[in-house]
């Protein structure tokens, strides 16, 4: 996951990507798909759980995960994110049986 802060790398960095390559009608096109696919890409990740807000409430007792204080937990996050499975160009991200 990128912040706004790295924003001026990612832009030297495709700066300097596009500057190896000679201006014309197929570089404005490959900057075109480019930016369609990369809108499409956070439109389908928009909703994904990666940065939903989970409560972590503590429990105690045998099987039940207890924070060590020198070993700090991993962010909750995590557990709601659906990733994105990318096999079929097709996919749409939905999950189905074999049968459909």
């Amino acid at each position: 996951m990128s912040t706004p802060a790295q924003a001026p790398t990612f832009e030297t960095a495709l700066a300097t990507s596009l500057a190896a390559i000679a201006d014309g009608q197929s570089k404005t096109d490959g900057i075109n798909v480019g930016k369609a696919v990369a809108a499409q890409w956070l439109a389908l990740r928009a909703s994904d759980g990666l940065e939903a807000a989970i409560t972590f409430t503590p429990g105690h007792g045998p099987g039940i995960w207890e924070p060590v204080p020198t070993y700090p937990a991993s962010p909750p996050t995590i557990c709601a994110f659906r990733p994105r499975r990318t096999a079929d160009p097709g996919d749409d991200g939905q999950r189905r049986s074999e049968a459909t």
